[in-house]
């Protein structure tokens, strides 16, 4: 049994690394967080110590370090490329799938924690968050591995998975702060609440003072060693500014209704989450399963924490699907068994295969609604087979074949995954303008920017963008170097126009963004 259960992990494993690795090599760095984390991951491979984070050699308070090491690993396995950048968000994504294949096989059952693990392995947005260089895949896995523990250790009484949350929570604040406590702690909390056994016996069985000094001899090292060399200017910034700031102020637009959070997470976890109020029927009525209760707790915890923050992104959410996934996995095993009507369970699946219809029409009008893609318009014809699919699906609601039915929308949502991964997505970010501008300018001649500038040109040029912050400062430069090209942003483009000294060579619009990049020239 112990080896048969290795060989269904080992093989989940590798689907998901398949599913979260692919053309990982293909898509340029370009996203604004890619670029500025992979970048700052090579400069810390070539400062000494390795221990300031910095940015276009600027210091860079946003994020701690886990990341950037795994990166840095990388990269000496495989360059200082998108691949390198990648990889090791794409195994961390396989990680968090295999968990929670695992800890589902252990505490409810096999049939489970199958569905559970496809249900992340169809989902495009976490394949895709897996996809990125940015620290979030990180912190999904070491959150996941903390609850997973936390919840094994209570129901086993297993003071060994009890400190093994805490050796996770100490990696998910090197991975991205406090968050990493915030989000496992809450969870706890509301648990023990709902089971009316908040009281000291409780409290102390998951060990509260040794898991925290467990976690703060892994994580706070390196906090102190950034605070010394920094003059404590990283800590100011980190917890102060990309911490209670965020939380308690919308940053750089993303702010929105409290409702934004449950549209992220249905929205992401499709096709799984069109089962979202059936799973969550299904979990109250199964609460005295520990386990399962614990589930829900921790999607409700998530989704509840992020309401109240100021600040709203998709990917926040994403440390709820590994647990969402193991609500929908339990519904879908009751519906296998009979244990529901099928009303529900049919018309869910309907609007998936309906959505299979309409992918195709919602690529041509999509791509058609914005002049820099109108060229893509014709890659709809590719979605035609997730179209048929849909329709196959739609003749086998009919004939309540749930098993059949299923493996349609699993092909369904991997192929359209596939098919964005591997073909649009490219296609897309070959006409991001940075790419083309490196191809057709001069490298070899020195590169400034003025006020702005897209983070993808220090991941490629690699090496310091001086700034210039005035047009008086930007004269004197020139006159000392009239052979350098000078980038800004097109908010920025006229001050330099009304100079009368520079010349416009490029003003080429940003793919997912209405500002456009502008390169100058001294006339």
């Amino acid at each position: 049994m112990r080896k048969l259960t290795i060989n269904h992990a080992l093989f989940i494993l590798i689907i998901g690394f398949v599913v979260c690795v692919q053309n990982t090599w293909g898509p340029s760095i370009y996203i604004l967080d890619e670029a500025k984390n992979a970048t700052c991951a090579r400069e810390m491979m070539e400062s000494p110590g390795h221990i300031v984070p910095t940015f276009n050699y600027q210091l860079r308070t946003d994020k701690p370090p886990l990341h950037y090491y795994f990166m840095i690993a990388s990269y000496k396995l495989f360059g200082v490329n998108p691949f390198g950048a990648r990889f090791f968000s794409a195994v961390f994504g396989a990680l968090t799938i295999m968990i929670t294949f695992l800890y589902t096989r252990r505490l409810i059952n096999k049939q489970v924690a199958f569905i559970a693990a496809f249900a992340l392995i169809t989902s495009l947005h976490f394949s895709l968050q897996f996809h990125l260089a940015v620290p979030d895949p990180y912190l999904v896995f070491f959150i996941a591995l903390s609850v997973f523990a936390f919840i094994d250790g209570y129901i086993n009484k297993s003071i060994r998975s009890i400190y093994l949350a805490y050796v996770a929570i100490g990696l998910g604040i090197l991975a991205k702060g406090p968050i990493a406590i915030a989000l496992p702690g809450f969870t706890v909390l509301l648990f023990i609440l709902f089971k009316k056994q908040f009281n000291l016996k409780t409290i102390s069985g998951f060990r509260p003072l040794t898991g925290l000094i467990i976690s703060l001899i892994i994580a706070l090292p390196w906090y102190l060693l950034v605070g010394l060399k920094t003059n404590w200017e990283w800590v100011d910034g980190f917890f102060f500014k990309h911490n209670l700031e965020r939380f308690s102020d919308p940053q750089e637009g993303h702010g929105g209704s409290f409702l934004l959070t449950w549209i992220f997470v249905l929205v992401g976890m499709l096709p799984g989450s069109v089962y979202l109020i059936q799973s969550f029927k299904n979990w109250w009525n199964e609460r005295k399963d520990d386990f399962l209760f614990f589930c829900g707790i921790n999607v409700t915890a998530v989704v509840l924490f992020f309401s109240v923050a100021d600040t709203r992104l998709p990917n926040y959410t994403v440390p709820a699907y590994p647990f969402l996934a193991v609500l929908i996995g339990a519904y879908i095993d009751n519906i296998l068994n009979r244990k529901w009507n099928l009303k529900g369970f049919n018309i869910s699946t309907a609007i998936v295969f309906f959505l299979y219809l309409v992918i195709p029409v919602g690529i041509y009008f999509g791509f058609g609604a914005d002049p820099k893609f109108e060229r893509l318009q014709p890659l709809w014809k590719l979605f035609i087979p997730v179209t048929l699919l849909g329709i196959a699906g739609l003749l086998s609601l009919r004939k309540e074949r749930i098993k059949t039915i299923l493996l349609f929308v699993a092909m369904g949502y991997l192929l359209f995954t596939a098919l964005a991964l591997n073909v649009v997505y490219p296609k897309v970010d070959s006409l991001n303008p940075v790419t083309r501008i490196l191809s057709e300018i001069d490298t070899s001649r020195q590169i400034v920017y003025y006020e702005r500038m897209n983070a993808a040109f220090s991941f490629y040029l690699k090496r310091e963008i001086p700034r210039i912050d005035s047009v008086d400062e930007l004269n004197n430069y020139f006159d000392n170097h009239p052979d350098s090209y000078l980038i800004t942003r097109s908010d920025y483009a006229e001050e330099i126009r009304n100079t009368g000294l520079f010349k416009e060579i490029y003003n080429e619009p940003k793919l997912f963004e209405p500002k456009n990049i502008v390169v100058f020239v001294r006339k």
